[in-house]
């Protein structure tokens, strides 16, 4: 058993830390999840199998409550009543982190391979940990590990990009912060083309 569930952490089929003298793994929603570590295995062949999904996930990601994700406006006001943290509560996830990495954002990756590709920033997702060490070595999700002082940087870039700042929507405990596009993003996409908001 302890194999398998290596393999599938390996493949990004499960979430999993390794505490050195003990692994811990649990399993993962496609979104946020499955898909998002996918990101070293996107290829166009995966992407063009996402966008087919698309439509049909969309519908499903905000077919129940509680939503799995916070959204901050930005560049444009999203209507709709969804819960947004301000950026002082953003810049407490990072405060609260003592891992940090940044990858490439999957669903811009997922977009560049299948349409014209987005011009907005790509290494703009990262994760975050609140223990250190987690993104060492060969971590499954792959992505750069950061410093705090860089996390900032991203997020700063990220504003001035005119980009979006999503996280899970719970009160604490956040482990990403994702910086999306409304062309590129499923979530502002869902928001924006198929008409879903909280209420």
């Amino acid at each position: 058993m302890a194999e398998q569930l290596e393999t599938m952490w390996r493949k990004g089929q499960l979430f999993g830390v390794d505490f050195g003298e003990v692994k811990v793994f649990k399993m993962m929603p496609w979104a946020f999840g499955i898909y998002e570590f996918q990101v070293k295995f996107m290829d166009k062949e995966l992407a063009e199998l996402c966008k087919e999904y698309y439509p049909f996930f969309g519908k499903e990601f905000f077919k129940h409550k509680p939503h799995l994700m916070q959204v901050i406006p930005i560049e444009k006001e999203i209507e709709n009543t969804q819960a947004t943290l301000p950026y002082e509560q953003v810049s407490t996830i990072i405060e609260n982190g003592h891992s940090f990495a940044v990858n490439e954002c999957i669903c811009k990756k997922e977009k560049g391979l299948t349409e014209k590709p987005c011009d907005k920033p790509l290494e703009v997702f990262m994760g975050i940990a609140p223990v250190p060490g987690v993104f060492e070595g060969d971590h499954p999700w792959g992505g750069r590990v950061i410093s705090k002082d860089e996390a900032y940087k991203i997020l700063e870039k990220s504003e001035e990009a005119g980009l979006v700042h999503l996280t899970s929507n719970v009160q604490g405990g956040q482990f990403y912060i994702c910086n999306c596009c409304g062309c590129c993003c499923g979530v502002l996409r869902s928001v924006n083309e198929l008409g879903f908001s909280e209420g």
